[in-house]
């Protein structure tokens, strides 16, 4: 969980840093695991939308975020 809580202190000090992959959601691909975390930048906060697995449906995410 460690390279987890780094990511997010990573994403938090530097959101604007990863690739888009839809619209303003952006995508942090942890090195360590299989995963990559969601998210999209609201305002004054970061909204995570998803921890995703690589293997797993790439984009079921989607559908939690509006095209606003």
């Amino acid at each position: 969980m460690l390279e987890f809580d780094d990511a997010l202190h990573l994403i938090h000090k530097f959101p604007n840093t990863w690739n888009t992959v839809k619209g303003e959601i952006r995508r942090f691909i942890l090195s360590r695991f299989s995963y990559s975390i969601v998210y999209k930048i609201e305002k004054k906060k970061l909204a995570i939308i998803a921890v995703m697995h690589h293997s797993r449906k790439p984009l079921y995410w989607a559908e939690r975020v509006s095209d606003k």
